[in-house]
């Protein structure tokens, strides 16, 4: 038998400050483990996406580097721990100061950002403006807290996510491509995708039913068999808020 069990990458860091859901956090490692280019994150904080993203970068093995940047240095150096300690053979880079500064001296093209730095609408328009022709063609964008329902809130001015980046995300150059946890995911468009997309909801796929089963258990499980039924190979559910109720399933090329 093996010495340990095979562990999640949720469970694995746990212990990290930072917050995130089990569906963010999943998300987040399949696209950088995915990764075909460098990776940018904008907002690191403890390093808890930091190192989920570093973790699936050492499993895939190929070397992608990833560029981390935060406003304060004591969430780099905290961040920059907590990598070492999971994930001790990625290459990891720590950046302090703003995206506008750093995306002008560094010589990068990402094919993957992680945004979830300063959340306000002022904020994340700057940083979506910066990166603005600094993707690569058919890179991918995870905007976290898109779907917070503070965006909406008049009350809590430090959150405008979502506002921001409707204005700012031009749709002939930037796909939306699905809800996973309160993230949302974009696809940059300068290039042709090269399969469909697909926006599966299941409140027509299980007709008769009407609602949702009441056990998410069983919920989760006609999901996973209707999209294995389908041949659809990556999918993302959207417990909206962790109520019990009929999810969407946005499926990526």
């Amino acid at each position: 038998l093996p010495d340990a069990l095979p562990i999640s990458i949720w469970d694995l860091v746990e212990s990290v400050p930072g917050k995130m859901r089990p569906e963010d956090a999943l998300k987040l490692y399949e696209m950088a483990y995915f990764a075909e280019g460098p990776i940018l994150e904008i907002g690191c904080f403890h390093g808890k996406s930091t190192t989920i993203m570093a973790r699936a970068i050492q499993a895939a093995g190929r070397g992608v580097p990833l560029v981390s940047l935060d406003l304060e240095s004591k969430y780099c150096k905290i961040a920059e721990t907590h990598v070492k300690q999971f994930a001790p053979e990625a290459s990891v880079q720590f950046h302090v100061g703003r995206s506008a500064d750093l995306l002008r001296r560094l010589d990068l093209d990402p094919a993957f950002v992680f945004v979830d730095g300063d959340h306000s609408y002022e904020g994340v328009k700057a940083d979506l403006e910066n990166l603005i022709g600094k993707m690569r063609d058919g890179g991918f964008l995870l905007l976290h807290d898109f779907f917070d329902s503070r965006n909406d809130d008049p009350d809590q001015p430090d959150y405008g996510v979502n506002h921001a980046a409707w204005e700012v995300l031009d749709s002939s150059l930037f796909r939306f491509s699905g809800r996973f946890g309160c993230t949302a995911l974009f696809q940059n468009t300068a290039v042709e995708p090269t399969s469909d997309t697909y926006q599966l909801n299941t409140a027509d796929a299980l007709g008769a039913l009407q609602s949702a089963p009441a056990n998410e258990a069983l919920l989760q499980a006609v999901v996973a068999a209707l999209v294995n039924h389908l041949s659809l190979p990556k999918y993302g559910i959207d417990w909206n808020e962790d109520r019990c109720v009929i999810p969407e399933i946005w499926m990526l090329p």
